[in-house]
């Protein structure tokens, strides 16, 4: 179909809707479209659209929901978009990706400051903008027109989730012949021919790189402003909103084309979405966005594998108390069973219950402040607990509990310093009744309130002992353990780093996806006795963040290297045949690669190795 039946046959369903609409006035479409907004805030659940539609819907109701995110194809979504009708106050934003594989549609592809070509689109195609997006932002505007569906607005999805080099936005992007050829015709400038690479370092050296990235920010905004003015001829009070948090150029031009002076677009922000609540949602958020020329609805995003339920009703009130409201991601992961959950679908610390009642709880002061903006809540954010997932995996507490921890003798040890960032585990070989002290460095990253956050656990999970030390200073862990043999020391510093540095115990950095920081000169393992061959899989924290493992036999002498590369999963495995070294302690190194930067890394030890690296020789866990 060409692009002007397309036009003609939206033009059309366009001058269908406004009449039906006008007549409908029980329908979402309203003459203020957010004022559902203004008086009691976004209550947004993000998910699949999976059956049962009824059942659901009715528990999303009963705990104080008032929007659904319906991430799904309209044929899968139209149960719930029927269901929400029933049910007065609650509204339905349909989710759709802006991401489409260049490569495979057969449209001009981006190319990134390094000269890399991506496979997702350039944003300068015309084709994407009216042949891709457009189509399916028009289908989903049409539903409005049913008395009988409720659809308040569209979330997009900006995420480029078909890159090959990591890049997931046009951050970086785009400098392809079209948009070199555009620019230049737009200065009056001849531009030489230049390989992909050579592209921005010209336009740097002859002052044209600030320019240059406007004029692609004015091109997106008027794309992007030509898709909002058909979408709204369909439905002028259609709601349009994306994901994520407006960071770069590109977002910034659709964000300013997607709202009007009556109709803002609602910003499904990513601030507080890894943790930190109303702390993460900017104090200048309206200023922000009036100055860039956004009328802004802002709604916090909140992971819930990063809220635990003990603290997430309070998150949700007073990070909406600052804002627009809030939206989870996802309830999908509520309605899954626990040994059914799998990657990044896992909750930070709770049942699927208590978090039900959590939002439940926050959703109710929500309701408190709505009538009373002068409503003083009585929820504190106290406390994190930390969890660390793995240890609910049978494969890790099958490894574990086949280790030999070291001969615990009671001497303090100092170790060198190894930066650790993230939660992380920390196995302590302990004797009942003998205390246990170990000192928790701590190191800034960037600003905020950031400190050492630690809690001790027996085999079994049973608390033993858990402190939150002060912003920005050290912390010692001490406790007496009421039983013999390992112990659980999970600890975090939020954003910052923390690191090991003396314990009168042996200490055992449990090294599957163990999270580093700036490197490590020596670590050390054991290698069972007739291994025949075993890999240690380093890996950086994207193309830019890499990283190089080496492994050192018990002489020292080098026996293995490798460093990631720029593409994901950006590993760097060694595998070693350790013949008659076999039985022995080896040790490995974390260090700086070859090209790029050395900072956050991974590190995993695979079997048939004990799945712990220590600090020192004479700490190191064997197995049985």
């Amino acid at each position: 179909m060409s692009l002007g039946v397309i036009q003609l046959h939206y033009l059309t369903i366009a001058c269908v809707c406004a009449i039906i609409l006008s007549g409908a006035p029980g329908l979402s479409q309203t003459n203020d479209p957010v004022g559902w907004i203004d008086g009691e805030r976004i209550r947004a659940a993000y998910f699949y659209a999976r059956p049962p539609a009824e059942q659901k819907v009715r528990q999303l109701v009963d705990v104080g929901m008032n929007a659904m995110i319906l991430k799904a194809d309209i044929d899968r979504a139209m149960p719930y978009l029927r269901e929400a009708g029933k049910h007065e106050g609650m509204h339905c934003f349909l989710a759709l990706n802006f991401n489409v594989n260049a490569e495979e549609a057969g449209l001009r592809r981006a190319v990134l400051a390094d000269g890399r070509v991506e496979r997702y689109a350039c944003p300068l195609e015309q084709r994407f903008w009216q042949e891709h997006l457009l189509p399916a932002m028009l289908q989903r505007a049409e539903l409005a027109a049913d008395p009988q569906l409720q659809v308040d607005g569209l979330w997009i999805d900006f995420e480029l989730y078909s890159t090959v080099t990591g890049q997931r936005y046009y951050t970086n992007a785009c400098y392809c012949d079209h948009c070199m050829n555009e620019f230049a015709t737009h200065k009056g400038i001849r531009i030489p021919a230049l390989e992909n690479a050579e592209r921005r370092p010209w336009l740097e050296e002859h002052g044209y790189a600030e320019e240059y990235q406007a004029f692609l920010a004015t091109r997106v905004e008027e794309l992007a402003l030509e898709v909002r003015e058909q979408v709204h001829a369909v439905d002028p009070n259609l709601l349009l909103g994306f994901y994520p948090t407006p960071h770069n150029w590109s977002l910034e031009a659709v964000a300013r084309a997607f709202s009007t002076e009556r109709l803002p677009i609602v910003l499904w922000a990513t601030d507080t979405y890894g943790g930190g609540g109303p702390d993460r949602v900017p104090d200048d958020w309206r200023e922000h966005y009036e100055q860039m020329g956004v009328n802004a609805r802002y709604c916090a995003g909140m992971l819930l594998r990063c809220y635990s339920a003990k603290n997430l009703a309070a998150n949700i009130y007073h990070a909406s108390a600052e804002c627009d409201g809030y939206w989870l991601f996802t309830a999908y992961t509520l309605w899954t069973p626990p040994e059914e959950r799998s990657g990044d679908y896992y909750l930070a610390a709770g049942s699927a219950e208590q978090y039900w009642e959590a939002i439940r709880r926050g959703n109710a002061e929500l309701d408190l402040l709505a009538a009373d903006p002068e409503h003083q809540t009585d929820l504190e954010i106290g406390i994190e607990p930390i969890v660390y997932h793995p240890l609910a995996k049978p494969e890790a507490r099958r490894r574990i509990d086949a280790l030999v921890p070291p001969e615990v003798t009671g001497e303090t040890v100092e170790y060198p310093t190894v930066w650790l960032r993230g939660s992380n585990l920390l196995l302590v070989a302990a004797q009942a009744a003998q205390p246990v002290e170990v000192e928790l460095r701590f190191g800034r990253i960037g600003q905020g309130e950031d400190r050492i956050t630690w809690e001790v656990s027996d085999r079994d999970g049973n608390l033993v002992a858990s402190r939150k030390g002060e912003p920005g200073e050290d912390a010692a862990v001490a406790f007496t353990p009421r039983r013999d043999g390992l112990h659980y020391l999970l600890a975090t510093a939020g954003s910052s780093k923390y690191a090991v540095v003396a314990a009168n115990a042996p200490v055992g950095l449990y090294a599957v996806k163990l999270h580093t920081i700036g490197g490590a000169e020596r670590l050390y393992f054991a290698v069972p006795e007739g291994a025949e061959d075993f890999t240690v899989l380093a890996g950086g924290a994207s193309a830019r963040e890499r990283v190089r493992a080496n492994v050192y036999a018990p002489d020292g002498e080098l026996d293995g290297t490798a460093q990631s590369g720029d593409e994901a999963p950006y590993e760097a495995p060694v595998t070693v045949r350790p013949g008659d070294a076999a039985g022995r302690t080896w040790a490995l190194e974390i260090a700086r690669p070859d090209v790029e930067i050395l900072e956050d890394s991974y590190l995993t030890l695979q079997e048939p190795l004990p799945p712990v690296v220590s600090l020192s020789k004479e700490h190191v866990f064997r197995t049985r």
